[in-house]
């Protein structure tokens, strides 16, 4: 999964994958050049890899940072993420 959007997502900047020492929680930090590189991924994903990847794990949280748009919110509405929004800081 990994190999593959590192191939064929430039715009996907960040997808990394961390348990805890109990290795009963799972974190997946996931960051987008944009919002349409983030719908791009959520289609490539639940394409390729959605049913098996659910099979496994069912999501308790998700955070949305920074400014989605209209499109990308309604996409994550189902998961009914917490939005933050970013105020001061930056990134590299």
């Amino acid at each position: 999964m990994t190999e593959y959007f590192q191939s064929n997502e430039p715009d996907t900047t960040n997808f990394v994958f961390s348990v805890n020492s109990s290795h009963d929680e799972i974190n997946v930090y996931e960051r987008y050049a944009n919002s349409a590189q983030a719908l791009l991924h959520m289609k490539a994903f639940g394409d390729l890899f959605g049913s098996d990847f659910m099979s496994l794990l069912t999501p308790v949280k998700v955070v949305a940072y920074g400014f989605p748009t209209n499109d990308l919110t309604a996409a994550l509405s189902a998961l009914s993420p917490v939005q933050m929004t970013s105020f001061q800081g930056f990134y590299r």
